[in-house]
């Protein structure tokens, strides 16, 4: 399995910039995760099938958060295993072409992201401390990838707090991630709940049994 620094790392890298104004440049981060599985195996002719499959996500550091994420079209590719030198070199040449494919899918994004953000409010009922409000931007924000939604908190009280929505797209991409949020569990162990409207979410606490 191939994988890339993690978001912490490329955004100390960004932080690592020699002074602020190209810290406030605009920097597009995109990652490639990749897996590379053995599907079948001829000893006898040395031959060897493999199965590629993965995902990328495009992250904008000025914004702040996720244009676009998906799935990488799955392939089978079969190798005449020479060496075990060139066996390597010819899967990583191929593991680059293969994520960089996904990079035709990305150009409308990348066009996508200098639009304005639309906002949307969220009440938070229910709330005791700020942890919870925490866990819950985090979900919200990792499940927000797909829908290219990003959490905020507005205003944090004890009881009732405001979370500020940011998203592209239509508003129905945004209902269904909201929708998507029902009846999930945060580590605080409050489930999620959501009123008629989707635009109301309580946290109720699980009782252990």
């Amino acid at each position: 399995e191939m994988k890339v620094m993690s978001l912490e790392s490329a955004q100390a890298y960004v932080n690592g910039f020699r002074n602020a104004e190209d810290s406030e440049r605009k920097v597009l981060w995109l990652r490639f995760d990749i897996s590379i599985l053995e599907k079948d195996s001829d000893d006898f002719f040395s031959v060897k099938t493999l199965e590629y499959n993965g995902e990328y996500s495009l992250y904008d550091f000025q914004k702040r958060r996720f244009v676009q994420a998906g799935e990488i079209v799955e392939r089978n590719r079969t190798y005449k295993v020479q060496s075990k030198a060139k066996f390597r070199s010819a899967i990583m040449n191929y593991s680059y072409r293969y994520g960089l494919g996904s990079l035709n899918k990305l150009t409308k994004s990348v066009s996508l992201s200098k639009l304005q953000d639309k906002e949307e409010f969220v009440r938070v009922e229910n709330v005791s401390n700020i942890n919870q409000v925490i866990q819950l931007i985090e979900l919200m924000n990792q499940r927000g990838i797909r829908y290219q939604v990003n959490a905020l908190l507005k205003q944090y009280r004890i009881g009732q707090s405001t979370l500020l929505l940011k998203y592209q797209g239509r508003e129905e991409g945004l209902k269904k991630f909201l929708q998507g949020l029902r009846n999930q569990t945060l580590e605080s162990g409050h489930m999620i709940k959501l009123d008629k409207s989707g635009k109301v979410i309580g946290l109720e606490k699980v009782e252990q049994s």
